[in-house]
């Protein structure tokens, strides 16, 4: 009788496992199946983290420590600028010139008006050029002189299409404190076609060094990229 009934629940459990839908696990081990699989995926996902470290899993002041080392080696980098484009930063080798804290690109490759010539600096991580001092501006001077460009037009980042006379740099937007104009400028000339001066200049107009002079803005020119 025992033998018939032991015999009867193999059967049962033979013919229930049979009927059973393929893949479905009954409760106990659906469970377990889960936990394991999600402690796989973790062990996966940990693996993947491993390999493929990123900035963005990192704390906020390991981020912050990432940063200050990142611009630590640009600072370093006395020819690389930084570019942005679609999220991804690359370097370039420019030619720039370090003075002080300042480096310095010469666009002497071809001419543009101030807005261009502005837009070209932006796009490879710099500005238009701000000149708070002699010291600086005597060293740049001699930089384009020694290019044989001294005879020649640079834009800066000066402007004050904001409010007439009241000059600033673009770059930083501060005012302009320092001032190294030539005789008589700014004097916001206007043209037969209505424009005035209101962007500023290099140029060397009495042979007497790359001093300042309001021009218009449209005028193609070359420039001077600062980062």
């Amino acid at each position: 009788m025992l033998v018939t009934i032991i015999l009867g629940l193999v059967v049962a459990t033979s013919i229930a496992g049979m009927n059973a839908v393929p893949g479905r696990l009954n409760a106990t081990s659906h469970l377990h199946y889960q936990g394991r699989n999600a402690k796989k995926r973790q062990l996966d996902l940990n693996q993947r983290q491993r390999e493929h470290s990123s900035p963005l899993r990192f704390s906020f002041a390991e981020n912050v420590k990432l940063q200050n080392i990142e611009n630590e080696l640009t600072y370093d980098c006395p020819n690389c600028a930084d570019e942005t484009i679609s999220s991804r930063t690359t370097k370039w080798t420019m030619p720039l010139l370090k003075l002080g804290e300042k480096r310095y690109y010469l666009g002497i490759f071809f001419k543009a008006n101030w807005y261009k010539a502005a837009q070209y600096c932006r796009y490879h991580g710099m500005h238009l050029v701000s000149i708070s001092s002699q010291e600086e501006n005597d060293k740049l001077e001699k930089h384009i002189k020694d290019f044989g460009l001294g005879h020649e037009h640079f834009w800066t980042s000066g402007t004050d299409q904001g409010v007439e006379g009241a000059f600033f740099w673009m770059a930083n937007g501060w005012p302009i404190t320092f001032e190294n104009w030539n005789a008589g400028e700014p004097n916001n000339f206007r043209y037969e076609n209505g424009e005035e001066e209101d962007c500023l200049e290099l140029w060397n107009r009495d042979s007497k060094g790359l001093k300042w002079n309001d021009s218009p803005c449209s005028f193609e020119t070359f420039f001077v990229c600062e980062v």
